[in-house]
């Protein structure tokens, strides 16, 4: 069997199985395989591809915990990653921003910054939505804090007018989920509960296990907000 096909096609599996709710597996089977044959052949970008559907598989069974990036698991495909991923390419993005988690979580914060901030540079740059769409809604939810408030908020503007063609629905939630907290920290509202609208209405067509994990976070934060103004108006 050609080992260039087998590859191929346990990349599309762990695809298809990372998107219907099947990341375990992916992460004990399809991906080690595929990223061997891809060692074997020599090919940096299928190896590079095995490592970011690894990351994607890590977040989804982790909802994204910060625990996920502290373990060996996750370094060992973020070093994987960093070795494999092309300067100036989508593959070196992704591999900036699973380092950066990595070592963020790990407690070398400025290292994990300085990671994902290069990474959201090279975003702009290329030009593809999903890579800006990525990067941009990990930078939303790592960088959070007052000092950069303003910097937060110009992206999330930029990131909702910013096109969804081909932005996976797992990347798509998050950053509408992570845009729509920085408007309501803001006290702007409005573009919130559009930001947040679109996800739940994201939720219905794509049926993503992840992004129906957001969309339940979503809806216990309105609740929250509505207890809270009804508490305010008796």
């Amino acid at each position: 069997e050609d080992k260039g096909k087998r590859c191929d096609l346990l990349l599309a599996l762990g695809d298809a199985l990372d998107e219907g709710g099947q990341p375990r597996r992916v992460l004990d089977r399809e991906l080690p395989e595929a990223f061997s044959l891809a060692e074997a052949l020599g090919d940096k970008r299928r190896a590079a591809r095995a490592c970011f559907l690894a990351t994607l598989a890590l977040a989804i069974e982790g909802a994204n915990l910060p625990q996920v990036w502290m373990s060996p698991e996750a370094a060992e495909w973020a070093g994987r990653a960093d070795r494999y991923a092309e300067t100036g390419t989508v593959e070196r993005v992704r591999a900036d921003l699973t380092l950066g988690l990595v070592r963020y979580y790990s407690g070398e914060r400025h290292q994990g910054i300085a990671l994902f901030s290069r990474a959201l540079d090279l975003a702009r740059e290329l030009g593809d939505s999903e890579i800006f769409w990525f990067a941009s809604y990990l930078w939303l939810f790592i960088a959070a804090v007052p000092r950069r408030a303003e910097e937060l908020l110009h992206l999330a503007e930029k990131l909702v007018a910013s096109s969804r063609a081909g932005v996976r629905p797992v990347t798509l939630g998050a950053g509408l989920w992570n845009a729509g907290c920085v408007f309501f920290d803001w006290g702007q509202r409005q573009p919130a509960e559009k930001a947040w609208h679109e996800l739940q209405e994201l939720t219905e067509r794509s049926g993503h296990v992840y992004v129906m994990l957001v969309s339940a976070m979503l809806d216990g934060l309105l609740a929250t907000i509505s207890g809270r103004l009804e508490d305010g108006e008796q």
